[in-house]
């Protein structure tokens, strides 16, 4: 299980053409996630090829309005952003020691979500 708070106090643009004020807003996000992480050594290599697969569901559907008034001209009340609530994620790589740390390089993929659709991530950590 996952949570996210977000608060944003209000505020007032000062400067530009159309100066606004923004209402305060808080959005949250809960997720329950469950899945499945494997790895398997290359012989001889020091490195371990890995695969994850992931189910997520989003228990909330929209994010919060934005709302405040655009100063001596009209208020505005903008719907929040709709969330996908379902989707599956899973991911390829390698990973093991090199020098000092240790290196991970993998291609990660998603169904639905607000991230992208498929990217690479790689990583060097070194503890100190």
């Amino acid at each position: 299980m996952w949570h996210s708070e977000t608060k944003l106090d209000s505020y007032t643009e000062t400067g530009g053409g159309f100066p606004a004020r923004f209402d305060s807003r808080k959005d949250s996000i809960t997720e329950l996630r469950a899945g499945l992480n494997a790895a398997m050594p290359i012989k001889t290599s020091g490195f371990d090829f890995v695969a994850n697969v992931e189910a997520v569901h989003r228990f909330d559907d929209k994010a919060d309005n934005t709302s405040g008034q655009v100063v001596g001209l009209f208020a505005f009340n903008l719907d929040g952003q709709s969330y996908d609530q379902n989707w599956f994620k899973g991911g390829i790589g390698i990973e093991g020691k090199l020098g000092k740390g240790k290196a991970s390089l993998m291609l990660n993929g998603t169904t639905k979500g607000e991230m992208a659709s498929s990217w690479l991530a790689a990583s060097y950590q070194i503890a100190f």
